[in-house]
């Protein structure tokens, strides 16, 4: 047995799960043909154009994955198709009105609510229960603790959720190790550490006249907010968990937020933060990383391929590195993510066959995730590039750790010695490996799959990594929401800038009055309702 196909069965007895395993696969396929009809959005792209002389390629209704259902499921699908978002909710309420459903829709979250208001959908528990080979489609939904739960309606199943690809966009602390190098420091595990680094990377000037200490690629408050636990971003909507079981919104829960905003008071009057921090703007960040101006910045798991590339490549000595987001104590500590659920599968409450949706979902993630090389190329990627995923029925279905699942195949394969991996990881794995071989265009890219992307991988599993709320988008919340968090975050802006913190919970007390109150307790009606 030669190395490479030794460092091979290796790698793919590391993987997990392990990739392109040529074995037969049991999805339930039913004995006789049955036909499902679906409404759905056309999910083809640019690069996805129809070819009528191609069977695979044909159109929506006549295609590869079409052929697939039928091939491997005996599946007959009878798709209609809406041109956009907007023409299918008019399709769903006509149908409403007329009972004439399809049996089966890929619909927003707020359609979702809108249909299960109405009675007119199944509860697909039994149909989840029940289906016995659900490999990828259960470890998908297990990926993610709670998701399931986002598509419950009065304690029956009315919308399973469609999973994406999250958690990639959670913020770490990229920083430059050459400028580390120069001052002799360790990359900051503490708030304190993290002043400290600031302060030396500062004095010494190492960007310059202009050198600052550190940006955030987001809101200011996110980053610091972190550090004591509290896991807020200024326009989204998290909800964290008391020891009593109930729901507080992150923004206005007073005293790990108090304690921060006066921190970030702190770090504004020693010029730690931008004298225009209420108006920064992150292209700044950008181009001040590009100019090499900045050592510190606060990111997502993935600037390494993004503004990072653009520093490496401008500046020669350029090593940024990316580490997890300091904290009060050095422990971990929760922090928000862009975990979220947009759109549900839901099933006419007449239609026969409801478990049918789990079948495909399934055969769609095996294709996707675990296809042979003539499997990817003919249901996946095609050798020529063609994306033929984009034909898939629940086509945005996949893994929500699925950049996480792409890091643990890449850094299998480089602890094997491999020269490539599966289809769905290599062009991920080729580029590290230009990365680490000096390709400066690359080398922040391998940065993420070996550094950033496991220090969020990490924090997941253990749970500190904080979605926004999921329920329902309540009349409070359309005519309330935007405006008084607005108005908190104003007041947290004036405390960082120097006014007493009674400010901020002056403004607390304003949020609860005019509406955060309402919304406060819808939010914990719902959580109690799906626990």
């Amino acid at each position: 047995m030669t190395r490479k196909i030794l460092a091979l069965v290796l790698a793919l007895a590391m993987m997990i799960p392990a990739f392109a395993m040529a074995e037969e696969v049991d999805y339930g396929k039913y004995a006789e043909p049955i036909t499902v009809s679906f409404l759905t959005r056309d999910f083809k792209v640019e690069s996805t154009e129809y070819d009528i002389n191609n069977p695979d390629r044909k159109s929506a209704h006549e295609n590869a994955w079409i052929s697939a259902y039928k091939d491997y499921l005996n599946i007959e699908v009878v798709r209609e198709i809406a041109e956009d978002e907007t023409a299918l909710n008019a399709r769903l309420n006509t149908g409403m009105a007329s009972a004439d459903l399809p049996d089966v829709m890929v619909v927003s979250k707020d359609m979702f609510y809108v249909l299960a208001e109405n009675g007119v959908l199944q509860d697909l528990s039994a149909a989840w229960e029940g289906y016995a080979q659900k490999n990828l489609i259960g470890k998908a939904i297990d990926a993610w603790d709670g998701c399931l739960e986002t598509g419950m309606w009065e304690g029956e199943l009315l919308g399973f959720p469609i999973l994406v690809n999250s958690f990639n966009s959670s913020q770490v602390l990229w920083i430059r190790q050459d400028w580390l190098d120069k001052v002799g420091m360790e990359a900051p595990k503490t708030i304190d550490e993290l002043l400290a680094v600031a302060k030396a990377f500062m004095d010494a000037g190492l960007g310059g006249d202009n050198t600052y200490a550190w940006g955030s690629k987001s809101d200011p408050f996110s980053p610091i907010f972190a550090a004591y636990g509290v896991p807020f971003r200024a326009t989204k909507n998290a909800w964290i968990e008391q020891p009593d079981g109930s729901y507080v919104f992150s923004g206005v829960n007073t005293e790990p937020v108090k304690e921060a905003l006066l921190a970030m008071q702190e770090m504004y009057k020693a010029g730690y933060l931008s004298k225009d921090i209420a108006v920064a703007d992150t292209k700044v960040i950008t181009e001040d990383m590009a100019n090499g101006r900045i050592g510190m910045v606060f990111g997502e798991g993935w600037l390494g391929a993004t503004d990072v590339k653009t520093s490496n490549v401008n500046i020669p000595e350029a090593d940024w590195v990316a580490v997890r987001i300091p904290t009060k104590t050095g422990e971990d500590m929760d922090q928000w993510t862009n975990a979220t659920i947009g759109e549900f599968v839901v099933v006419n409450a007449e239609a026969k066959n409801p478990e049918a949706i789990f079948k495909m979902m399934e055969l769609e993630l095996h294709m996707y995730y675990e296809g042979t090389a003539e499997e990817s190329a003919k249901y996946y990627l095609a050798a020529d590039g063609y994306p033929v995923w984009d034909f898939r029925i629940f086509r945005n279905t996949g893994y929500p750790t699925q950049d996480f699942m792409r890091m643990e195949e890449c850094l299998a394969g480089k602890a094997a010695g491999l020269t490539e991996v599966s289809s769905f990881s290599n062009a991920n794995y080729q580029r590290l490996l230009q990365g680490e071989a000096g390709q400066r265009d690359q080398v922040g890219f391998g940065r993420v799959m070996t550094q950033a992307y496991p220090v969020l991988d990490a924090l997941n599993k253990a749970g500190h990594l904080i979605p926004d709320y999921a329920g329902p988008t309540t009349e409070n919340m359309t005519l309330y929401l935007s405006n008084i968090n607005e108005a908190l975050v104003s007041a947290m802006y004036k405390v960082v800038m120097g006014e007493d913190i009674s400010v901020y919970e002056k403004a607390v007390e304003q949020w609860y009055a005019t509406g955060g109150q309402a919304i406060t307790e819808e939010v914990n009606a719902y959580y109690a309702a799906n626990k």
